[in-house]
Order: structure tokens, then C-alpha cells, then sequence
């Protein structure tokens, strides 16, 4: 695809749905934007679009939150003694694991529709804690090591953002998914009640029902072969 062409096609999707002057004049986001226009360029519905665009408020939020929280770590970080650091980086440690694993564990899947606004709330909140426990535990390195190490630190802090985002981003499409197919389920299976067709209650009535439906192919098989 041309550079040039996908630069202006996302200049245009920008300026048409960056909603007030706040907005055109906030530069995270313009970053949140970034980072959720690879799923919002994908071919959504108005209602898709309307939970990345809450996304993109969401994590707007969050890397303000960042900001401000960071800027404070790094100068607590920095009138520390260098003997701390791996106190810090240990402190760290706990909330990242388990804001980490949660977010990448827990699905908008099994989220009820009319529950969006709360999920949405959980999970600002706690990528908030997730981002400020890498950024801190990332100050504290950056005191003790040289600077490659420093970069190298920061570039898999960006691309776990980066994943985290765009993993939330698509996850989040799935809202109510759960909930809509246990209607689905509830609905195929009152038909088939109503047709007089009974369905499996446990293993040993799918392993007869396999074994019956097995001898009646192979007599299908010996018939046709007569």
C-alpha cells in the first residue's frame, strides 16, 4: 500500500472523528488514536467504531494517568539511593504480574451489553496500574544500567503497550458474545423440545447416540451393497 495514500487516509479519518477542539489539541490522543487505528480502520459497523472510540477516551485516560504517575516515580526514583532499586523493581513486580495476567485472561466475551460502560471502567483502571508499574519499574532500571539496556527496556515496555492495546481493541468487539449465544442455545433448544427431539443429557447418552448413529451407517453401507 502506498505510504503516502494510507498518511492521508489516516490524516482524514482523524480530523473526521477527533470530536471536540480538546480533542485536535490533546497530543495522547492523538497517540490512543494511533495505537487503535489499526482495528478502526478494519471495515466496523457504527457500533464496532463506537466501542474502539471509547477505547481511545479510555486510553487517553490512561497515558494521562501515566504521565502525571511516572513523572512523580521518576523523581522519587531519582533522590533514592542506587541500593533501591531492586526493592522497587521487586514492589513492582506484583501489580504488573496481576494486572498483566488479568488483561490478557479476562474476555469482554462474557460481559453483558448493558454492563459496556462498567467493563470499560475496570479495564481503564486497571491498565492504569499495569502502565504505571512497567513505567516505575522502568525508571528504576534505567538508574542502574547503561543506556542500550535503557532502550532496549523501553522499546519491549512499547511494544507490550502496544499488544495490550490492540488485544483490548479487538476483545472488546466481542461484548455480550457469551450472552448472545446462550440465547441462541436456550432458543435451539426449546425448538428441538418442541419438535419431540430430546438431546444429550451426559457422555454415556452422546456415546450411545454415536454408537446407534455408527450401526446405522454400516447398515446403510451392507444394504446399498446387496
Amino acid at each position: 500500500m502506498d505510504p503516502t495514500r494510507s498518511l492521508r487516509r489516516f490524516r482524514k479519518a482523524f480530523l473526521g472523528e477527533r470530536g471536540s477542539v480538546f480533542n485536535a489539541l490533546d497530543p495522547l490522543y492523538l497517540l490512543a488514536y494511533i495505537l487503535c487505528y489499526p482495528v478502526l480502520r478494519v471495515n466496523l459497523n457504527a457500533y464496532e467504531a463506537a466501542i474502539i472510540r471509547q477505547n481511545i477516551r479510555k486510553h487517553r485516560a490512561v497515558f494521562w494517568i501515566t504521565l502525571f504517575g511516572g513523572s512523580l516515580a521518576w523523581y522519587g526514583v531519582s533522590i533514592s539511593p542506587k541500593g533501591n532499586m531492586g526493592e522497587i523493581v521487586a514492589a513492582m513486580l506484583a501489580p504488573s504480574v496481576v494486572t498483566g495476567t488479568a488483561w490478557f485472561a479476562i474476555s469482554f466475551g462474557g460481559v453483558q451489553e448493558k454492563l459496556l460502560k462498567a467493563a470499560i471502567d475496570l479495564t481503564k483502571w486497571m491498565f492504569a496500574a499495569f502502565m504505571l508499574s512497567l513505567v516505575t519499574m522502568a525508571i528504576a532500571i534505567m538508574q542502574v544500567v547503561s543506556w542500550p539496556v535503557s532502550l532496549v527496556v523501553w522499546s519491549i515496555i512499547a511494544l507490550v503497550i502496544f499488544s495490550a492495546i490492540t488485544y483490548d481493541n479487538v476483545d472488546s468487539l466481542k461484548i455480550g458474545l457469551d450472552d448472545a449465544l446462550r440465547r441462541h442455545s436456550l432458543t435451539m433448544l426449546y425448538k428441538l423440545h418442541t419438535d419431540g427431539i430430546s438431546t444429550v443429557d451426559n457422555d454415556d447418552d452422546l456415546q450411545q447416540r454415536k454408537a446407534t448413529f455408527s450401526e446405522g451407517n454400516d447398515n446403510r453401507s451392507d444394504l446399498s451393497g446387496k
